[in-house]
């Protein structure tokens, strides 16, 4: 009598134990937001002249040209002006090392000297700083819908990744996503005009720990520890879970070992953490052998193929750029491709906590087939297209001797013809090569359906029918009930 409340205690303390880091993990990803968005909306207040800029890659020194006046309003500043030096202070990107001596000489409504070089010449420009504007932020971080998705998105999947480590707190593999999605969202927060000045202010070192140096904190660490948890913790994790705290310490034990080489070692650990990721999802592959292990992967594995999907507009620019045909940025197509590439590493967090969820797990099956066999199909259809158009326009120029409508017509009513036929073999190919199972299921009710309509001995279709089930779903067991017909009146 007294083993039972024992055992229920010793359950009941790992889940007690599960929610309480799961609590904090949850805290520790609201204050990460919460520190963005405030320093985000301190920044607003810092003085700025109002222009964008950029960083070339023409030369080895840091600096910046500007080339947009977000303010729109009178300045002495020119588009494709290369800042120098501000009061006599050069300019540097090389964040915390750079000394703020300077930082009471710069306020809102008073005048700074910039240092630019303008065509060949160094020039020393009174220009009066101010601060942002509402309409300057949105113009700084929505220049066009892509950058309304990816900002949109990084908020939802915070949400998501909330409800999810809500769902599975036990799940380590919950909070690595929640920490993945918050360290992924932090920047977007930060990245706030930063105009030239704001690098000379006391919050700069937070702007570059939030914005910059979080990949290596939070975001690679996370991605580590969710593929070493998904969709079950490694052995050795079983058997040691505070392993899952070394990725965070890492960068932090490096610097103190190494000293403030931010750059080297944020950019150098990044990368080997991706790669550990990657080997670890290779392994999970490997060794993962249960039926729902099995599906959970499969989410995974969808959710990369959809983002590749998303990604292949922004390709289709690239090569045509290598071919010589170079679109402009507002061309449809590369906005259309733009935003496109924002929704696809959104996808794939989606499809990846639906995984950890463990929620309506094998319709993965229908998902991946069905994406297969359209993007296939897409590929295909749009090749044929601008292939039979190009081959078109070619005939008929040598025979008429000038490009004809009649191509484009031709093309379309091909494709027409052919979508019906090509999606069923697309469809055939698909499922021999990679859902032989079904695939062979679905023959075999398909000959069945055939033969019942051919034989009328009822003992013959029993035991064809009975061959069909056992074949097709494999159960334990069969039995088929016969009504005979005086029972059904």
């Amino acid at each position: 009598m007294e083993a039972a409340p024992s055992a229920i205690q010793a359950t009941r303390d790992p889940e007690r134990r599960a929610r309480r880091i799961s609590l904090a993990v949850l805290l520790f990803a609201c204050a990460l937001v919460a520190v963005s968005c405030g320093q985000a909306l301190y920044r607003l207040w810092l003085p700025t002249e109002g222009w964008g800029y950029f960083t070339p890659d023409d030369v080895a020194t840091n600096t910046v040209i500007f080339n947009r006046n977000l303010l729109g309003e009178p300045t002495p500043l020119r588009e494709g002006d290369r800042l120098i030096a501000i009061n006599g202070v050069p300019y540097s990107e090389e964040g915390l090392a750079i000394p703020t001596p300077i930082d009471e000489q710069l306020a809102p409504g008073s005048i700074a000297r910039y240092t630019v070089r303008r065509d060949g010449q160094v020039l020393d420009l009174a220009v009066p700083l101010k601060r942002w504007t509402i309409g300057a932020v949105l113009a700084y971080r929505f220049p066009n819908p892509a950058a309304v998705i990816s900002f949109a998105a990084g908020w939802f999947l915070f949400g998501v990744s909330v409800f999810v480590l809500r769902r599975r707190p036990a799940e380590p593999a919950a909070r690595a996503l929640l920490l993945f999605t918050t360290a992924a969202l932090a920047p977007t927060i930060a990245l706030t005009p930063d105009g030239a000045t704001t690098q000379y202010s006391a919050v700069w070192p937070l702007a570059i720990l939030v914005s910059y140096l979080i990949w290596a904190i939070a975001l690679a660490p996370s991605l580590l520890v969710l593929t070493l948890t998904f969709p079950k913790p490694k052995r050795v994790i079983g058997r040691a879970p505070w392993l899952l705290l070394l990725p965070y310490t890492a960068f932090w034990v490096l610097l103190a070992i190494f000293g403030p080489n931010f750059l080297v070692i944020g950019f150098g650990l990044s990368g080997v953490f991706f790669v550990l990721s990657l080997l670890a999802v290779i392994h999970a592959v490997f060794t993962q052998r249960d039926t729902m292990s099995r599906a959970q992967l499969m989410w995974g594995f969808g959710g990369f193929l959809v983002m590749l999907i998303c990604y292949m507009p922004m390709y289709a620019v690239i090569f045509l750029n290598i071919a010589g045909v170079e679109l402009e940025q507002s061309h449809w197509f590369v906005g259309f491709g733009n935003a496109l590439t924002s929704l696809g590493f959104p996808l794939f967090q989606v499809m990846l906590a639906i995984g950890i969820l463990r929620y309506r797990l094998f319709d993965i099956e229908i998902i991946i087939r069905r994406t297969l066999v359209y993007t296939l199909l897409t590929v295909g259809l749009g090749t044929t297209y601008l292939l039979s158009v190009v081959l078109l326009q070619r005939l008929f120029v040598q025979l008429t001797g000038e490009e004809s409508t009649l191509a484009v017509v031709v093309s379309t009513l091909v494709i027409a013809a052919l979508f019906g036929p090509l999606r069923r073999a697309v469809q055939r190919f698909i499922d021999r090569r990679f859902f032989r199972r079904k695939y062979d299921a679905q023959q075999v009710l398909a000959q069945f359906a055939a033969r019942a309509q051919q034989d009328a001995e009822l003992d013959t279709l029993a035991g064809d029918m009975l061959g069909v089930v056992q074949e097709t779903l494999e159960p334990e067991r069969v039995t088929l009930w016969l009504v005979p017909s005086k029972e059904r009146l």
